[in-house]
């Protein structure tokens, strides 16, 4: 035995707080009239990027949250298989 040991519960919870926070980061960025038109469209391209960004970090945090339900599902499905063997 390695001492290894895996908490379902423990790893619920964390997919549930990253679940959160991909929440948290789907907002809509307001359009800003700023003024000149210069200035209007470093506004854009910088509101783009930060959308891009911040849509990137919530699908990664969405794809964690799944591998972390799966690893959940897996680690319960192996305790109650090797469970029945034991019976």
């Amino acid at each position: 035995m390695t001492g290894f040991s895996v908490a379902p519960g423990d790893l619920a919870a964390a997919a549930t707080s990253l679940d959160s926070a991909a929440e948290a980061l789907a907002v809509q960025l307001p359009t800003v009239d700023a003024g000149p038109d210069r200035l209007n469209s470093a506004i854009a391209a910088f509101s783009a990027d930060t959308r891009d960004t911040l849509s990137s970090v919530r699908s990664s945090l969405i794809s964690a949250v799944g591998h972390l339900n799966a690893t959940v599902d897996s680690y319960t499905d192996s305790d109650t298989a090797t469970a029945r063997r034991f019976r």
